[in-house]
């Protein structure tokens, strides 16, 4: 395979350029298993409260968000496609229902996406607070912006 060149040499078409090495898909496969890891644990913590009592820190939309701000934007349906086995298959003995359990991965889904776009639009390095200004950014979508939207999703999934 190739081609001729102005000076008529001939070029050859590396087939290494065409597909990344194994060792790019092996760490991005790590990747995805250390954040189902992380996710796991994350979700088993958060469902050890008890269910009547709202949680005021809901851990796996922590995780999630974290891994949606270091990943590349086209690798953030992965992860979040990866999270929905942990949220329908790891339940507690006293489980809300099918659809509750449905609506509420969708709303967490949602707000990562959201909270992780705007982040990604509005600070030059979402993950790294270099001023007082990016660490404002981040209190008002990620801690009080896009969890008060959700919690409207939220209630009226109630």
């Amino acid at each position: 395979m190739g081609t001729d060149d102005i000076s008529g040499r001939r070029r050859t078409v590396r087939t290494q350029f065409l597909r990344p090495p194994q060792s790019v898909w092996l760490r991005k496969a790590g990747a995805l298993a250390l954040f189902e890891a992380a996710f796991f644990l994350a979700y088993r913590y958060g469902m050890s409260f008890s269910q009547r009592v709202p949680a005021p820190f809901w851990f796996p939309d922590s995780v999630l968000l974290c891994a949606l701000l270091i990943v590349p934007l086209r690798s953030w349906w992965l992860y979040i496609l990866a999270a929905a086995p942990i949220r329908f298959l790891v339940l507690p003995a006293d489980a809300p229902p099918f659809w509750f359990l449905f609506l509420a991965f969708v709303n967490d889904s949602l707000k990562a996406v959201l909270a992780a776009g705007l982040l990604r639009r509005f600070l030059p390095n979402p993950v790294r607070f270099d001023r007082l200004r990016d660490f404002a950014i981040y209190v008002g979508v990620a801690v009080l912006g896009v969890p008060l939207f959700s919690a409207a999703g939220g209630a009226a999934a109630l």
